[in-house]
């Protein structure tokens, strides 16, 4: 019913990617300024975030997000000059913080950045997202922990896409159609059963890069850009 301002992080940056929920969450790269990227992982307890010691092996920004702030998964993303297909995974140490790491997992088959993520670490999907400058992809693909498979393919290419739910029962909301120069925001939704995509009921307002969370069926959607409409 209502937002509550809450501690801030101790790093502060922009399009970086988390997971988690409301009371254990978790905060992981993104960029600092212009254009230096920082792998910076912070975990939330409800109350105040904590910096862990050790930052994702690969910085990058625009990653997707998914799991909880004890296990975790980054994936995608942009390091200058390159779009990724990197994946990390973050397990908390259960006796002392300090063990707590990232570790390298399967790499994405297709390299994105902007894109949507939804699930657990061992149970991820991935889709959209940008593939290589003004270029979208459709391309959905699914994580179990050790490698990524090709799945069905979403129908409309847009990058910037809210992520929300699980690798079952996934939503795609919003996003950036392009190509350049329009470029224009979406209020497209559809949602992932299993097997296939299908249109949902769209967003009252069109917007791209917006922060998204909740389930399939209890979903929520705030801020992010329009440009244009």
């Amino acid at each position: 019913s209502a937002w509550t301002s809450v501690n801030s992080m101790n790093t502060a940056r922009y399009s970086l990617a988390g997971g988690g929920t409301q009371t254990a969450a978790i905060g992981f790269s993104g960029v600092i300024s212009t254009p230096a990227l920082s792998g910076a992982t912070e975990t939330w307890n409800g109350t105040s975030w904590t910096s862990n010691p050790t930052g994702l092996a690969t910085t990058r920004n625009n990653l997707a997000g998914s799991g909880t702030n004890t296990a975790g998964l980054g994936f995608g993303g942009y390091s200058p000059g390159v779009y990724q297909t990197s994946t990390e995974e973050w397990n908390f140490g259960v006796y002392s913080y300090s063990a707590a790491a990232w570790a390298s997992g399967g790499n994405l088959n297709t390299a994105r950045y902007f894109g949507g993520g939804a699930g657990t670490q061992t149970a991820t999907l991935a889709y959209g997202g940008e593939t290589t400058p003004g270029a979208n992809t459709t391309a959905s693909e699914s994580y179990n922990g050790t490698s990524w498979t090709s799945t069905p393919s979403m129908s409309t290419a847009r990058n910037g896409i809210g992520g929300i739910g699980t690798q079952t029962a996934a939503l795609g909301a919003g996003g950036w159609i392009g190509p350049p120069p329009a470029n224009p925001s979406s209020n497209l939704v559809e949602s992932y059963n299993g097997s296939s995509w299908t249109s949902a009921p769209t967003l009252a307002t069109v917007a791209r890069n917006m922060g998204a969370a909740g389930t399939q069926t209890a979903a929520i959607i705030a801020g992010g850009f329009q440009f244009p409409s």
